[in-house]
């Protein structure tokens, strides 16, 4: 590739738009438009300025502090970063780099002094917010953080939910055989590829086959072992991924319930339930949840809204939003859910509540706080539900909770707690 000039200026370009002040679009969406009015970039260009815009993102606050270090003066931020990104990222090309056109970049590469030096602060060195820092910091041995933290700056795989009733794993692989697809390391549904791959127009995605879903969240429905005939509600269904996964694991009879403070993400789910040709998946408004299933739900899960801290190396945008006050927030809204929907169970109900995130705050000492405020739900252990679809996971104490973190599975950060309803 001998037009790396032309792509540092789009790069430089792309990131000066999620930069700028007032820009509340998602990183990812903005990439979209971004190449959808530039028709010329061809896939290898994309996939460069794919590449570095992400990994400026992720290491954005180490690459910042390196930029000062190095003594860069009142340049513009975006350019500057990358170029440090492609010495970082490309050092073998940034040797023998040209330029054809004088523009800003090529000014910057010229005179920049890069050196690849590395702070003493953990969170500066692992780009880290703040109030992340400060809330994991303690929580977990220094050997394992350190690991989970290397992670999150890594690329996500491209994870896949193979519909059972309608294929397995090991069909679908062979039917997709051009795609370098792997077994998936817990989930027995799962197949993953390291590298992604435009799969959203391919034939059998149409035809229901399989969805994208990272193999951590694809545990929480295993999670909920349901049976056949239960009545199960997802409360904050979003887009309704494991929605689809609960009805084919109750092999599309009795009842799954999606419901979500979105409209717009249930109009995705009404297509994605088509798309799979299930018959057991309602959408109902929440007013109309709470009129007509108060006590009668066998199941509820709720995949709270939260930091989503756990999947920051798929979604590097979203850590630079976190701050204490968000947090506080969401910790505040996941007890409310808890809280005011907990009632839909009958007794003998189970409920399992689920985060994609790594903050205990959210986690075990949400969990735990509504434990003691519901002395009629008590803890029920994740490990009949696992062995029941043979899933190598293991349980530390308290085995009703499971934090996977990151880098065991190089998955999402995910938390999966289960309680039972005794009156």
């Amino acid at each position: 590739m001998n037009n790396f000039p032309f792509l540092l200026s789009h790069t430089a370009e792309l990131l000066d738009l999620w930069m700028a002040e007032g820009n509340n679009t998602p990183a990812d969406i903005l990439r979209r438009h971004f190449f959808h009015e530039r028709p010329y970039l061809g896939a290898r260009d994309r996939r460069f300025i794919d590449f570095l815009y992400f990994d400026i993102i992720r290491n954005l606050r180490l690459y910042r502090w390196q930029v000062r270090e190095n003594g860069s003066g009142d340049e513009p931020e975006s350019a500057i970063l990358t170029v440090h990104a492609f010495f970082v990222r490309f050092p073998g090309q940034a040797q023998d780099l040209t330029f054809k056109i004088e523009d800003l970049t090529a000014e910057l590469f010229r005179r920049y002094a890069y050196r690849n030096i590395f702070p003493e602060d953990p969170a500066v060195r692992y780009s880290l917010p703040e109030t992340l820092w400060q809330h994991i910091r303690d929580t977990y041995p220094a050997v394992q953080l350190e690991a989970c933290l290397q992670q999150l700056l890594e690329p996500s795989q491209m994870h896949i939910r193979v519909n059972s009733l309608k294929s397995s794993p090991e069909k679908l692989r062979q039917e997709m055989a051009t795609i370098p697809f792997q077994e998936g390391r817990i989930s027995p549904s799962a197949l993953r590829c390291e590298q992604y791959q435009r799969l959203d127009s391919h034939p059998l995605f149409r035809g229901g086959y399989f969805e994208f879903q990272d193999e951590s969240s694809q545990l929480t429905a295993f999670a909920c072992a349901p049976r056949e005939n239960d009545t199960v509600i997802d409360l904050c269904a979003g887009a309704g991924g494991k929605s689809l996964h609960l009805a084919t694991l109750k092999k599309d009879r009795g009842t799954v319930i999606a419901t979500d403070i979105a409209p717009r993400r249930m109009e995705e789910l009404r297509r994605r339930v088509k798309r799979a040709g299930l018959r057991s998946v309602r959408c109902l408004t929440l007013k109309r949840l709470k009129q007509d299933y108060m006590g009668k739900a066998d199941l509820l899960l709720i995949d709270a809204p939260c930091s989503g801290s756990g999947v920051y190396g798929r979604h590097p945008g979203r850590k630079w939003e976190l701050n204490t006050q968000k947090l506080n927030d969401y910790c505040r809204i996941q007890e409310e859910i808890l809280d005011e929907y907990a009632g839909l169970l009958k007794t003998g109900g189970s409920l399992v509540y689920a985060t994609c995130s790594i903050i205990p705050e959210e986690n075990a000492m949400q969990i735990n706080r509504f434990l003691k405020k519901h002395p009629n739900f008590r803890p029920q252990s994740l490990e009949p539900a696992f062995r029941e679809y043979q899933i190598p996971l293991s349980f530390p104490d308290p085995p009703f909770m499971r934090q996977i973190l990151p880098q065991e599975f190089h998955s999402d950060g995910f938390f999966i707690a289960k309680t039972i309803k005794t009156s």
